[in-house]
């Protein structure tokens, strides 16, 4: 269940940075699976915000497809996108 929540927070994140393909890639994969906890109160609050930024910035068709994409990853394959954006969005080390 602790990965699913971290995916959410995670799609959350990316859209705060307008990574948003892959924002909504998680968005897709983090609600659609039935291993999840329960979305309810400030976090479901939250993620209605994360959707309508998403739709705002890709169009409904482009959401409708990249949120398809993630419901058909496995929690791997989600965790793997996950941690791959992020490294790509942190400012290199010296």
């Amino acid at each position: 269940m602790q990965q699913w929540t971290t995916l959410r927070n995670c799609a959350e994140l990316l859209v705060r940075l307008e990574a948003y393909e892959s924002a909504a890639i998680l968005y897709g994969a983090a609600l659609s699976t039935d291993r999840a906890s329960e979305v309810y109160g400030a976090e479901a609050e939250r993620l209605d915000a994360a959707r309508h930024d998403l739709h705002a910035a890709l169009g409904a068709e482009t959401l409708d497809g990249l949120m398809a994409t993630g419901r058909a990853m496995t929690g791997e394959e989600a965790v793997a996108l996950a941690v791959e954006e992020i490294a790509r969005l942190l400012p290199p080390t010296s």
